[in-house]
């Protein structure tokens, strides 16, 4: 996530949830989905799919951080399972989440 823990609070008009409790669910779910599309196409779909004119300096990259992307991979999955199994715990309410898209696995989830 760019430069900051929660960028949710840098969109307009979102800052006034910053110290709230719906801001803390907001700004944790926008994370999610943040770290999930970082996963899903700035690392799978480059590896996959590079284009042809980078994909030696894409693939030597992720090569040589590929400890340091592994770990933090498995970090954000694993707080996305907890997160995902905490909500299928606590209610069967569907909630759209800040910036859903339609191809995010977070994009609603049951509350």
């Amino acid at each position: 996530l760019i430069f900051v823990k929660e960028p949710y609070f840098n969109e307009p008009g979102f800052e006034k949830y910053q110290g709230t409790e719906k801001g803390d669910g907001y700004s944790r779910r926008y994370n999610l989905q943040i770290e999930y599309a970082t996963l899903a196409y700035a690392i799978r779909e480059q590896i996959r799919n590079s284009p042809p004119y980078f994909k030696d300096v894409i693939r030597r990259h992720f090569w040589l951080k590929r400890q340091s992307v592994i770990e933090q991979a498995q970090n954000w999955l694993r707080e996305m399972n907890k997160y995902t199994t905490n909500i299928e715990k606590h209610s069967r309410k569907t909630v759209l989440l800040p910036f859903d898209t339609a191809t995010s696995f977070l994009a609603q989830v049951p509350l």
